[in-house]
């Protein structure tokens, strides 16, 4: 018998798919483009080798990033679609034993992050040419993004099989990396300070950032580089122990098995606190169904909107945390502006993936064809999901509007001469966050009944929302200062042309794409939630432009 023969045939069809060879080609040009951005407007500015240093770090923590979320866009759906769909214990009929299969659901869904990770390597390693950066550095940055990697699909792999859902999947999986990565670090500050002592950096070894964060600083600061192999070393058995514990459960949960009365009384008790009591249901219900009956299919459970407060409020917490203890610095204009990103980014991910689900999700259990044949028209659908998006995240994107007005008003002390430039900042990137989040409202409804995957469509969304207009602004900057304009032609742009040219273009895309889901979802969405299988192009581009 072929040793681990799932993994030898998905390694095959991954070779023939086209996905595996356009995710290289896709990660290669978006690491070229930000090396030349950042080399044609930073080379006059620093110094051959702080150029490299610089460079390095970029694409370092970037790739980080990547590497990190891996698990939560990749192997968290493999086997708990196999589960949901009654098609793993079909493989357990055979010789097959647990570790072949996840282990080979693994190089499915890992090969192209894999292929990604390794285009961005010899972008990295140009560096070296500029100087700053050593090749012990170099190598070292690289073994802990493979390492990063492999731990975070391996996570992915363990809560797949524990989930029969595969956003659940996602969810604990962000959730288990993003606490491994940020409470180890905020737990040894927080300890320092309430002892009046230096951090303990033994603390710190779990966090698969620290080994990065020790390898990026070598070049800065050569110092020795204490616990580096400590933290790789978790992290690498970390990853081993997910896998071993994946393989060892995945035969274990392919059954349904009767439930137990303390089970029972769980989902009985969770089901209240999602949905409320048979009174309450029953008077949310009729309320909602008043309005619009699809507006209570995907706003029936009553907590979603307590989710997201309980995020902003945590979130809160922290600034307030930093406000008190780091008053000087938590108040400084690049601060301001970064807390402002993050709340931004947070609200539109996470709209994105609520935009898709519904849809969906009713699409592939052909839900969705049995609502179209009720007397429920498209339009209601249509204004059913908005409402349910807008009293999902309605008033938390206000309450982050009026914090964007408080933090312009703190940053309007550090602006001195910037007070306008300042001003047109945050009034852009507030109405940017309005404007786009009514475009992923509509562009999600489209991607949802478009995308074969549901667990890709959300990222779909996202991207072609926020990746195209970025994209086109640092491809012209980088033409701007590649062909050197502002000496041949006089084009002396300030950074007011700069943020109306951002603002432009973020505008001109949210419009075009609202437009245009408005029109296919108007006359190609009752063939589309129908059609079970589009032709799908792969990898980067894929993401960006959808089904064929």
């Amino acid at each position: 018998m072929t040793l681990l023969p799932i993994v030898e045939r998905e390694l095959r069809v991954a070779a023939r798919r086209g996905a595996t060879y356009w995710s290289r080609v896709g990660s290669a040009l978006v690491a070229l483009g930000i090396c030349t951005y950042i080399y044609l407007v930073a080379e006059r500015h620093l110094s051959r080798q702080q150029l490299g240093m610089q460079l390095f770090s970029v694409l370092a923590w970037l790739s980080f990033l990547h590497c990190l979320t891996a698990g939560p866009r990749l192997t968290a759906f493999s086997v708990s679609e196999e589960k949901r769909e009654g098609t793993l214990g079909l493989l357990f009929l055979t010789d097959l034993k647990g570790y072949d299969v996840v282990l080979g659901k693994l190089a499915a869904s890992s090969v192209s992050s894999v292929y990604g990770l390794l285009a961005v390597f010899p972008v990295m390693a140009v560096t070296l040419l500029l100087g700053g950066v050593t090749a012990r550095q170099f190598w070292s940055v690289a073994l802990v993004l493979v390492n990063t990697l492999f731990l975070s699909l391996s996570t992915g792999m363990l809560f797949s099989t524990l989930a029969r859902l595969g956003r659940r999947a996602a969810g604990l999986t962000f959730l288990f990396l993003f606490l491994l990565s940020a409470f180890p670090p905020l737990f040894a500050v927080l300890w320092a300070q309430s002892h009046q002592q230096r951090p303990i950096l033994t603390m710190m070894y779990p966090s698969p950032g620290y080994a990065l964060g020790v390898a990026v600083l070598q070049m800065f600061n050569p110092v020795p580089a204490k616990g580096f192999w400590h933290s790789v070393g978790i992290a690498h058995a970390l990853a081993w122990g997910c896998l071993a514990l994946a393989s060892w459960i995945a035969p274990r949960v392919w059954q349904d098995r009767p439930s137990t009365r303390r089970g029972l009384r769980w989902r009985e008790r969770w089901q209240q606190w999602g949905y409320g009591n048979a009174l309450q249901r029953t008077t949310f219900r009729r309320r909602l169904l008043a309005i619009n009956a699809f507006f209570w299919l995907a706003a029936r459970d009553r907590l979603k909107p307590a989710y997201v407060w309980g995020v902003l409020g945590l979130a809160g917490a922290v600034w307030l945390w930093g406000f008190l203890y780091q008053r000087e610095t938590w108040q400084d204009i690049g601060m301001n502006l970064v807390t402002a990103v993050v709340l931004h980014g947070i609200l539109k991910f996470w709209l994105g993936s609520v935009a898709v689900q519904r849809l969906a999700e009713d699409r592939r259990n052909a839900a969705l064809e049995l609502l179209l044949s009720t007397p429920l028209t498209t339009l209601e659908i249509f204004r059913g999901q908005l409402r349910a998006l807008w009293r999902q995240f309605g008033g938390p994107i206000g309450v982050v509007l009026v914090a964007d007005l408080l933090l312009c008003y703190g940053s309007l002390r550090d602006a001195y001469e910037n007070v306008l430039f300042t001003k047109l900042l945050y009034g852009a990137i507030m109405i940017m966050l309005m404007a786009d989040a009514v475009t992923i409202g509509w562009l999600g409804m489209w991607v949802a009944v478009t995308s074969r995957h549901p667990s890709q469509a959300a990222g779909q969304t996202v991207a072609r929302v926020l990746v195209l207009p970025w994209g086109a602004f640092l491809l012209l900057v980088t033409f701007y200062h590649l062909f050197d304009l502002q000496q041949r032609f006089g084009l002396d742009f300030e950074e007011r042309a700069w943020l109306a040219l951002w603002f432009v273009l973020g505008i001109a895309n949210d419009v075009l794409l609202v437009l245009w889901s408005v029109r296919r979802l108007q006359t190609d969405f009752r063939a589309r939630a129908t059609q079970r299988f589009d032709r799908q192009r792969g990898g980067f581009w894929g993401m960006l432009f959808g089904s064929r």
